[in-house]
C-alpha cells in the first residue's frame, strides 16, 4: 500500500508539472517583440499575443536581435545597416519593423520563417478586455 501511494504521488507531481508548463509556455518571439523594465509583449510565430517576465527574455544574453540589411525609417536610399533591434515587429511580407536602443526606426528584409527572435519564457496570454456577452 505504501508503494502505491509512492507511485501516486510521482504520478500526481508528474502531470502537475507538465500543467505548469503548458500554462506558462516559453515562446519564440518571431512576430514582434517590445518590452518595458517589467513586463515583455511577445508575438509568436502566428501573431498571437503574451506578456512574459522581461528577465526571462532575451537572445545570446542581450535584450536585442542582430538584423541586416536595414533601411532608416524604410527609405531607399537612406543607406542600408545592420542594426540592434530591441524592439521588432512583422509588418508584411518579408518586412519587420526595427526600432534600435537608440529610440532609431529601421525596416528590416525578413520573413517570418527566418527573422532572429528573443526567447520568452513563463508567459501567459493577456487577460481578455472589453464588453462579454
Amino acid at each position: 500500500m505504501l508503494f502505491q501511494s509512492h507511485h501516486m504521488i510521482f504520478i500526481f507531481t508528474y502531470i502537475t508539472q507538465i500543467a505548469l508548463a503548458q500554462n506558462n509556455p516559453t515562446i519564440q518571439c518571431k512576430g514582434g517583440f517590445t518590452t518595458n523594465m517589467t513586463e515583455a509583449r511577445c508575438d509568436d510565430k502566428d501573431l498571437s499575443e503574451y506578456i512574459c517576465p522581461t528577465s526571462q527574455c532575451g537572445n545570446n544574453g542581450h535584450l536585442w536581435v542582430q538584423m541586416v540589411g536595414c533601411l532608416h525609417n524604410g527609405v531607399i536610399g537612406s543607406g542600408i545597416s545592420n542594426q540592434q533591434c530591441s524592439s521588432y515587429h512583422f509588418e508584411k511580407v518579408n518586412d519587420y519593423g526595427c526600432t534600435n536602443p537608440g529610440g532609431e526606426w529601421y525596416s528590416c528584409p525578413y520573413k517570418i520563417d527566418n527573422v532572429p527572435f528573443i526567447t520568452c519564457s513563463n508567459c501567459t496570454m493577456p487577460k481578455a478586455t472589453g464588453v462579454g456577452p
